[in-house]
Parts: structure tokens; sequence; C-alpha cells
């Protein structure tokens, strides 16, 4: 298959486009312009193509059978509400609209399973989303929303609550203030959620029905924030004084995330990780290995 993605360069997309390349697929990266593309140096058949308007318009009228977006803004760089939309609503809908418009049979989208009005990035994924469904249940492209839980591995952006978390463990840092942390969330290994996507893929390419469908992609149980800094502390050996309570919850904070997995188990997949403190182990080796 040729197969169109965006966020190929990120963290989750290159282990993505490699798995994908490797099984024989051609691929097309939407990239921004001097994005680092080192790391696919040694792959065939990958091209490369700008965000902008014209090659997005460009991109879709090269005979693309799936379109993988995995592209996003978490919001959590100071970015400001204009681009979180404009990378987490308006980029996607552009893509999708001209995906319809070259009849594109197959879009898929990774979404998040945090709530709508918890931040901006939740609630401009939904809005995204919706457009999904809508375009969907209109017959016009069979869209494919893949709503994960919280993802983690070794080397992944410090932007992220448990890479910035570890961090702070693993350099010692005196004083690490926190909420409570009651709320219980699901937490899922990189290469658990990787093989996810590639069930989901090899599953759907079959089915010909324009129409909207979801997955949602997570583990079977939920670890408390609280549980999830104690295991981190203890297997890094930490000194850091946690300081739970020191922060309020947010508004309209999710004390518990709810992951239905049981659609994606009945394609054949199963988790490899199943523990939290199992995960955060092979991180530990994986990044002490450099």
């Amino acid at each position: 298959m040729k197969i169109l993605i965006t966020g190929g360069n990120g963290y989750l997309g290159q282990r993505i486009v490699k798995e994908l390349n490797y099984k024989g697929h051609e691929i097309v990266l939407l990239i921004l312009n001097n994005s680092n593309t080192e790391m696919f140096k040694n792959l065939k058949n990958i091209s490369f193509l700008s965000t902008s308007d014209e090659d997005i318009k460009k991109a879709c009228t090269q005979q693309i059978d799936v379109i993988l977006h995995l592209a996003t803004s978490y919001g959590r760089c100071k970015e400001g509400s204009e681009k979180v939309v404009q990378s987490n609503y308006l980029f996607p809908l552009k893509i999708l609209e001209n995906a319809i418009n070259n009849n594109i049979k197959y879009f898929f989208n990774m979404d998040t399973a945090i709530q709508k009005l918890v931040n901006e990035y939740a609630i401009t994924k939904k809005q995204f989303k919706e457009w999904g469904y809508y375009y969907g249940e209109q017959g016009k492209i069979r869209f494919i929303n893949m709503k994960s839980e919280h993802f983690y591995g070794p080397f992944d952006n410090n932007v992220k609550f448990i890479a910035n978390m570890l961090n702070k463990l693993k350099s010692n840092t005196p004083y690490i203030e926190t909420t409570l942390g009651e709320q219980e969330r699901a937490f899922i290994y990189i290469d658990d959620l990787v093989q996810a996507i590639l069930y989901i893929i090899e599953y759907e390419i079959k089915n010909k029905k324009l129409e909207f469908t979801e997955y949602e992609i997570g583990p079977d149980n939920n670890t408390k924030i609280k549980d999830v800094l104690l295991i981190m502390k203890k297997l890094t050996k930490s000194q850091s004084d946690i300081k739970f309570g020191a922060i309020p919850y947010r508004k309209n904070e999710e004390m518990k995330s709810e992951c239905d997995n049981s659609k994606l188990k009945s394609l054949g997949w199963s988790q490899t990780v199943l523990r939290f403190e199992d995960g955060i182990k092979k991180i530990l080796m994986e990044e002490g290995k450099k």
C-alpha cells in the first residue's frame, strides 16, 4: 500500500513508519520544513512533502491508499491556543477534506482518551474527531478513530508526564510538587501501542464500508498517579522529596480513565508489558545503555 503519514518523525511516528516500511509499504511523510529526517536514511520507498496547503493537495493526488494522522500538539510548550487549534484541528481537517475529494478510502486518526474539557489539546482532538464522525457517517470515507490512553517509553519527550517525572527523579530534584495523585490512569508501553495500531490497520483495510469506527487502545488496569510516582522513585533509588497535594487538581480533572479494549483484543492484540513497573524497568535499562 501507499500510506500518507503525518507526525512520522515524532516519538510514536518514527516507530510506526519503520514497521510499515519493513512490511513493504510505500511511505509519504508530511513534515514541517527543516525537520530532521536522519532516522529514515536507510529506508527505501519513502518520500517527504511539507505541510503546506500545496503539498497536502499534491500528496492526496498520488494514489494514496491510506492516511495515518499521528501529528499532534500537546500545548505544553507555550504554543498558544491558535497553534494548538492549527495543529490538532485545522491541519488534519484540510487533509481529510483533500482525501475525500480524491477518493482516498481510509483515514486512521490518532486520538486521545483524555476527556474533552480537560485542556486545549483534548478539545481540539475531539473537535477533529467529530468531523471524522460526520464524514464517516455521510459515507464519504472510512474514518478509523484510535483513542489511545497515556503512552510511555524510553527517550520520550520531556514535556510528557512520565518522561518529565522520571528525569526529575533520576537527577534527584530536591522537591517535586504534584497533586494528591488519586487520579487513576491507564498507561500503555510504546511497543504495545505500536503493535495495536498495526493490528488495527491490517484489519481495517479489509473493510470496504465507508463509515466511522473507533478503537480504544490501553491496558486492562489503571494505576494511581501517586503509585506511579512512588514506583518510579523506588526503581530510580531517587532521593527526591515528592510533595503530594502541593498542586491543586485542574478544573474538570479526570479522576479515572475508562478504557474498553475488547474490540482491539478481538483482533488478536495483547499486551506484552502487563505491569507499569515492568515498563519503567525497560526504560531504565534502555536509557542506561546510552
